[in-house]
């Protein structure tokens, strides 16, 4: 049985203007879903990229998706633009938002 997948972040693409910006992710297994992880996480990923000299985390999120929206809206996070139809996921076009 997968248990679920963790990737906190990644460097935002390679551009100058970029440097102190970061992808943030967070995924877990719909069992652990609304127990308070997704925020104590991102709580202490902020702390830690906050002390490394990072002051941006950005995000992409595929829609439809409340829970994934409301988390990242929870901890802060605020939409910045709406991508319709540019990612295929489980073999369907998808619409993103992206937001930081």
């Amino acid at each position: 049985m997968r248990s679920g997948r963790l990737r906190l972040c990644r460097p935002a693409p390679e551009r100058a203007r970029n440097r102190w910006c970061v992808d943030v992710t967070v995924y877990m297994a719909e069992r652990f879903h609304r127990r308070g992880i997704g925020r104590a996480l991102y709580t202490s990923l902020f702390a830690v990229l906050r002390e490394q000299g990072y002051f941006k985390g950005l995000r992409r999120v595929t829609l439809p998706n409340p829970g994934s929206v409301g988390i990242h809206e929870a901890v802060g996070f605020t939409p910045l633009a709406v991508y319709q139809a540019v990612a295929i996921s489980f073999g369907k076009c998808t619409t993103l938002v992206g937001g930081s």
